[in-house]
């Protein structure tokens, strides 16, 4: 009988802790969709219930990294920041330790704390044992410290962090400097050091571009560079671009007449065999802080693509094609597709209007209906309901 009682409530014990564990993650699955929707603030909520709940659940690790995530989307940094730091004194092994530091030198790089972020990135190349996010934290640090750091900080950063991987980007980056600043004999036996102490390197390619790439004395990487419509169903709104940017500048160059900001802009025909090689024209000749345009979407998606290879941001004026912002973590869409549009305005008229009962009237084609789908489940999601859709030609 007592055997028979024990083992009853080892059962019971059991199909507890069951439970609580299916709970916790049904939770947690409700709040990554959530994240995954862009519903940032929905998904702070459910992940801080987690927390809550469940301290010592299963996926509490998880939960303080989704947590911090949803907090960094919101654009809340100091609670992103206490997160990371409690993350890292509770779970020192933690097997999402990357994940936070990186999340971190995010955080930081927000913040405009460039040497902080550096050193977050930093512990990411050196401990992580993901490929992925050790090369993405590889390219962060060398932006940051190509955009941000002076020459005597790298030094500096060089002589903190004595490591392989980190000396060899930090060399490239400097060689990089002493380019612009026309030393060219200075960067290319700095480059040839590198290639010939780390061949294999990560940024090796990129050093050895570098040095097959010719150098304008003088010029620095802060111009901006627009890629112009010449064909005449688009030519009137890509003059009209243009002056507003040439205007855009001569503002910015009364406000901060010791900042030197370059803009020109380069012809291009609709064809997308024309914007590949003018953009890599003008590459050649600016090494431009930015490239905008041209109007057209095929050509945009294909310019997107360079700026992935080329590490050069590229934005994208006009185009809402879908996807464009996908295919380069460089690439920067002015005119949010349509699913992004229908997601953002369901969440404004459900959310910020308080609507209750919404009519959607939109245009027969997929891009009535890519924003249409979005609407009605970002409207739904929010309590609201849709009352009839209707559809015009």
């Amino acid at each position: 009988m007592k055997a028979n009682l024990i083992l009853v409530v080892l059962l019971i014990g059991s199909a507890i802790v069951f439970a609580q564990e299916s709970n916790e993650e049904s939770l947690f699955n409700q709040g990554v969709e959530a994240y995954k929707q862009g519903r940032y603030e929905a998904a702070q909520q459910t992940f801080l219930q987690i927390w809550q709940q469940y301290p010592s659940g299963r996926l509490i690790t998880a939960t303080r990294l989704m947590l911090a995530k949803s907090y960094y989307k919101l654009g809340d940094y100091p609670k992103v920041e206490n997160l990371c730091l409690n993350f890292f004194n509770k779970f020192p092994d933690s097997k999402y330790l990357d994940d936070m530091h990186h999340l971190l030198g995010n955080t930081m790089f927000k913040l405009h704390r460039y040497m902080r972020a550096v050193e977050e990135w930093l512990w990411v190349i050196e401990n992580s044992r993901d490929p992925r996010l050790k090369r993405l934290a590889g390219e962060y640090t060398f932006q940051t410290m190509d955009h941000f750091l002076s020459p005597n900080q790298i030094e500096a950063l060089r002589r903190d962090h004595p490591n392989a991987e980190f000396d060899g980007l930090a060399k490239v980056v400097l060689a990089k400097k002493l380019l612009r600043k026309g030393e060219k004999q200075r960067a290319n036996r700095l480059l040839r050091s590198f290639l010939r102490e780390q061949p294999n390197h990560f940024y090796a390619d990129e050093a050895r571009r570098l040095l097959g790439k010719p150098t304008v004395r003088g010029v620095t990487r802060n111009g901006f560079v627009f890629l112009k419509p010449t064909d005449p169903q688009v030519k009137k709104i890509g003059d009209e671009m243009e002056l507003g940017m040439q205007y855009a500048i001569f503002e910015y160059r009364q406000r901060n007449p010791r900042e030197k900001i370059g803009f020109q802009s380069f012809d291009v025909s609709p064809s997308v065999l024309s914007a590949l090689k003018t953009a890599e024209e003008a590459m050649e000749l600016n090494d431009p802080l930015c490239m905008i345009g041209p109007i057209q979407a095929d050509p945009c998606a294909a310019l997107s693509m360079m700026s992935r290879y080329e590490r050069i941001p590229y934005i994208i004026p006009l185009s809402s094609q879908a996807g464009l912002t996908g295919l380069s973590q460089y690439s920067f869409q002015l005119n949010p597709d349509a699913h992004t549009k229908g997601r953002f305005l369901g969440d404004y008229a459900s959310q910020k209007l308080q609507l209750k009962r919404i009519a959607v009237i939109a245009p027969v084609n997929e891009y009535g209906q890519d924003f249409v789908e979005s609407f009605v489940e970002e409207v739904q999601a929010n309590g609201a309901e849709i009352a009839t859709i209707q559809w015009y030609y």
